[in-house]
């Protein structure tokens, strides 16, 4: 698995650069163990190459997108971050996309739609660490996840729910 950098351009074609945030470790391999930091952190899928077989042993021993979920991608992030043997570090951005104004997180999540899906995903990678007999070496990490995670959801949907917080 590495992960990348990856450059954004939006409808009016105004790019900018995403940095992975690993600068003190680019152009090694680790392991979870050596970014714990970093597992939880709202590290987009688009920065991730996987090779294919890892790719495939993740599908075949799991569902890894939750249907009708906003938040799909976050366990199929902590799930390759950890089960990944190795993680190659490349600062330079590899990986191009576009944001477009009908994608979901420019749409109702925006508004608040979906939010309490968080929860749900907060569940999932519970239920994962859970099942690695991992949640004790990662709980200081994941508490972390979860506070954030919480914080940074509803600090975005509060001024249209303000009567419902």
């Amino acid at each position: 698995m590495a992960l990348c950098g990856a450059w954004r351009s939006d409808e009016r074609g105004i790019r900018e650069a995403y940095s992975n945030n690993f600068y003190k470790i680019e152009g090694q391999c680790c392991t979870y163990r050596e970014i714990r930091g970093q597992i939880f952190a709202r590290f987009p899928s688009w920065f991730k190459f996987y090779s294919y077989e890892f790719l495939h042993s993740l599908v075949l021993n799991d569902k890894l997108y939750p249907e009708y979920c906003v938040f799909d991608d976050v366990l199929m992030h902590v799930k390759s971050i950890i089960l990944a043997r190795k993680i190659a570090i490349l600062k330079e951005g590899l990986y191009y996309y576009r944001v477009w104004n009908g994608n979901i997180t420019n749409g109702g999540y925006s508004r608040g739609e979906g939010v309490m899906d968080s929860f749900v995903f907060m569940r999932d990678v519970e239920s994962f660490l859970l099942s690695q007999d991992l949640l004790k070496e990662l709980r200081k990490e994941f508490c972390g996840f979860v506070t954030d995670s919480i914080h940074y959801h509803f600090k975005r949907v509060l001024p249209t729910h303000k009567g419902f917080l």
